[in-house]
């Protein structure tokens, strides 16, 4: 197991440094720098300081080893805009992203788990047809407009939860809601089908003929070795979700890495949008890598080569 993870560990490190090519190329791909930093009528004698004094005149490789140097710690200059630290500015940020996306994690697997065993054990009855049809639509709906639609009907017509900001449970509801229901959708319908096939296993029928109740049965001995797949699905769609608040964010001006970074996008702020992608990529990859490991945990079977 221990060079399994070391491998996985070697994998990561070439994926950050491709995300790190990627964020450093972003500012160069866009057009000049000092151009997009200065006002337009800026005189050719202050783009030219500019540049100079920033570094933009070096060849590109150089500006990459230095780039690549600061990015191993944590260090992607100051803000354009705000003149701050750019990974400080990201950090600030990311308790109320956390938030977010672990409040619609938990959304999803409220939802999801009891409507996946029930649609696994009621197979082809009204329940597993709804269930599905729930899944079909909550894959199908796009983020930005399940969000304006919550906010229009639940905050601005009947005026339960407020309409933007962050504070109290009420002003996470709709923000959690609308990003973890896409989620709510796949793990539905993968733990579904984990759960028909677990469900035709000889133990499980053998449970049964010891007269254990189903209740047991189902969710003492089938759910955990049906949770094996599904797990791998909450870790991606918990990447995911802290990777893609971006509009959910935006929608309900919830103050996150996502709003950050489009504000930043907006501004060329570049030194926040790296630090953010780069931030961003890195979680993803951990929770990856936790994933994984927690395979060996859910199931003793699992054997690392």
């Amino acid at each position: 197991m221990w060079g399994y993870i070391v491998r996985r560990l070697l994998q990561a490190l070439i994926v950050l440094k491709g995300v790190l090519v990627i964020t450093f190329l972003m500012l160069h791909l866009t057009g000049a720098p000092a151009e997009m930093l200065l006002p337009e009528d800026a005189d050719i004698e202050d783009v030219e300081e500019l540049n100079k004094l920033m570094g933009f005149n070096d060849p590109l490789i150089t500006q990459y080893g230095r780039f690549f140097v600061s990015a191993l710690k944590f260090e992607f200059g100051e803000s354009f805009r705000q003149g701050e630290p750019a990974m400080g500015l990201v950090l600030d940020r990311v308790p109320a992203t956390a938030e977010l996306a672990f409040a619609a994690i938990f959304v999803s697997l409220i939802i999801a788990i009891p409507a996946g065993v029930v649609s696994a054990t009621r197979r082809n009855s009204m329940l597993d047809h709804g269930s599905m049809i729930g899944a079909l639509l909550g894959q199908s709906m796009p983020n930005f407009w399940l969000g304006l639609i919550l906010l229009l009907t639940v905050s601005l017509w009947l005026d339960l939860v407020p309409s933007h900001g962050r504070g109290t449970f009420k002003h996470l509801l709709l923000p959690a809601i609308t990003a973890g229901l896409y989620a709510t959708a796949r793990i539905t319908r993968v733990l579904r089908s984990s759960m028909l096939e677990v469900l035709s296993e000889d133990y499980v029928r053998t449970a049964r003929s010891k007269g254990l109740r189903n209740t047991i049965v189902v969710y003492k001995h089938a759910l955990k070795n049906a949770a094996i797949p599904v797990v791998t699905v909450i870790g991606l769609e918990l990447g995911i979700v802290l990777g893609g608040t971006v509009v959910t964010e935006s929608v309900f001006a919830w103050p996150g890495v996502g709003r950050l970074t489009v504000n930043a996008i907006l501004n060329d702020d570049f030194p926040v949008v790296q630090a953010a992608v780069f931030f961003l990529a890195f979680m993803f990859i951990f929770i990856n890598l936790t994933v994984d490991i927690l395979y060996a945990w859910l199931d003793p079977r699992i054997r690392f080569d």
